[in-house]
């Protein structure tokens, strides 16, 4: 009998959105599983003239081996300590999260 061993016994496909897949990792510790991203929606700061990175927004997660994914919203670079400074730059937002809601619920 020939015994053949697998390294990647679970396929890297590239998720919706063109997001990114990282390896898979603890292949011969369960939980096998692997860090994913959707890709991110950029929400510039408008009327700000002390902040110039955008917000980001973007679902991610882990997927497990058995299939099973546990998916989140992220919202990066925003904080109470540098609130937004146009109703503008709300309204992007507010639709950003709105897409990504979307996304996740798709997932879900």
């Amino acid at each position: 009998m020939t015994t053949i061993h697998i390294e990647k016994p679970f396929p890297n496909v590239t998720p919706r959105r063109r997001g990114v897949v990282e390896d898979w990792f603890d292949l011969d510790d369960p939980p096998a599983g692997r860090y994913w991203a959707c890709r991110n929606r950029v929400v510039d700061r408008l009327g700000d003239t002390h902040k110039d990175e955008p917000i980001c927004v973007y679902v991610a997660g882990m997927q497990y081996a058995a299939g099973s994914i546990a998916p989140e919203i992220v919202v990066h670079e925003l904080h109470a300590d540098e609130p937004i400074k146009s109703s503008a730059t709300a309204r992007q937002l507010a639709r950003a999260l709105m897409a990504a809601a979307d996304d996740f619920d798709r997932l879900t």
